[in-house]
């Protein structure tokens, strides 16, 4: 629940309010300065392995696999990544061959770089439905993304490019659904990356008639993070489904009209008549403007309590 949310919010003020009224009083600098150096040895020493660092040319490196798949916008990836290791800090060149490694199978997340849609990836909070739909396909019960080849999910979840650094080759190379694509060496690991297609994809978004069956066209003229631009035509009403997770926030026009979002399993869809239209899918949760509310609440009490202090302050000097 929201209220449970501006309950913790206004938690935090209070107790962040306390510590400052705390210090204000505190006559010893002593005590200021411990507390200084506590914050500073916080952000510094304990976060020091979540600060890596590594040349930006190796973000570069892959451009034969980069410019293979921005030759197709509206698919999506899937990467085999290969199982975790533990990191080795004593050794200079870890983090420098497993950022080469994440270079090439675009993960974790460096595919949001180059604005190719990826099923994977890391998030400190992931969607329960996703979470769900995607361990349904797992084989790897410690990680919620690697989908073994040949899972429906693959499928559903519009990947037409799977990209492996060894894992699962053997079953891709083997499987008439994949068909390989692309193969780079790498001297620096000593790994083939191999690109695999998806012959059983499902398109982003389709439609479906009354017997749940294939029909009409659709095609999405314009994609962000936020909205969704979609053209359709049937001959008949049917039902638009598109293949991104159904979450609260969105809305929906269709030909500029608003329209009613519905969930099908974990996916969006939207009932169309026959013919034409334009269906304009745009996230602006309520959510954020309340929070917006309360962080300028917040901020206007913060303030106000510092020009209380100051004045306080002044008050007894005189």
């Amino acid at each position: 629940m929201w209220t449970e949310n501006v309950a913790i919010i206004m938690l935090f003020v209070l107790l962040f309010t306390f510590l400052l009224y705390a210090i204000k009083q505190c006559r010893s600098q002593l005590f200021r300065v411990l507390l200084i150096l506590l914050i500073a040895v916080d952000i510094l020493f304990y976060a020091r392995n979540n600060l890596l660092t590594t040349f930006e040319n190796i973000y570069k490196s892959p451009s034969t696999l980069i410019s293979r798949l921005k030759q197709d916008p509206e698919s999506r990836i899937h990467t085999m990544t290969d199982e975790g290791k533990k990191p080795i800090f004593e050794d200079k060149s870890f983090f420098e061959r497993e950022t080469e490694k994440a270079a090439y199978l675009l993960s974790p997340n460096m595919s949001s770089i180059y604005k190719i849609q990826s099923i994977d990836g890391y998030g400190s909070i992931v969607n329960k439905n996703y979470a769900a739909y995607v361990r349904s396909g797992s084989v790897d019960p410690t990680h919620i993304d690697v989908i073994a080849p040949g899972a429906f999910e693959l499928d559903t979840l519009a990947v037409k490019y799977v990209i492996t650094g060894g894992r699962y080759e053997k079953e891709l190379s083997s499987d008439p659904t994949f068909k390989k694509l692309l193969q780079i060496q790498n001297k620096l690991l000593g790994k083939t990356f191999s690109v695999y297609e998806n012959k059983n994809v499902k398109p982003r978004s389709y439609l479906l008639n009354d017997a749940d069956i294939a029909t009409g066209s659709s095609t999405i003229t314009s994609s962000t993070e936020n909205s969704v631009e979609i053209s359709t035509t049937a001959s008949s009403a049917a039902k638009l489904i598109l293949s991104d997770v159904y979450y609260p926030g969105w809305s929906v026009t269709i030909d500029k009209k608003p329209g009613t979002i519905y969930q099908s399993g974990i996916f969006r869809s939207v009932d169309l008549s026959e013919g034409k239209h334009v269906v304009s899918f745009t996230y602006f949760p309520k959510k954020f403007i309340i929070g917006a509310v309360i962080s300028i609440i917040n901020w206007i009490y913060l303030i106000g309590f510092f020009i209380f202090l100051q004045v306080k302050q002044h008050q007894k000097v005189d």
